[in-house]
């Protein structure tokens, strides 16, 4: 995942530091995990999954 990517995810503007962000990184993060554990179907909930894998991997990216 590139730079520019991670930030689309994460909703940052190309200049915008994402360190003041970590608050809302993290509730952001939890209400996706909330959403697997609380899907209707299993189908659902791996559409979630790849959500919230696809999230972490856009704050790996920015390593936060």
């Amino acid at each position: 995942m590139t730079i520019d990517e991670a930030r689309r995810i994460l909703g940052l503007k190309p200049d915008e530091e994402a360190l003041p962000h970590l608050g809302e990184f993290a509730d952001a993060r939890e209400r996706i995990a909330e959403m697997v554990r609380a899907a209707p179907n299993e189908t659902l909930a791996v559409r979630y999954q790849e959500g919230l894998m696809e999230f972490d991997r856009a704050l790996g990216a920015l390593r936060v």
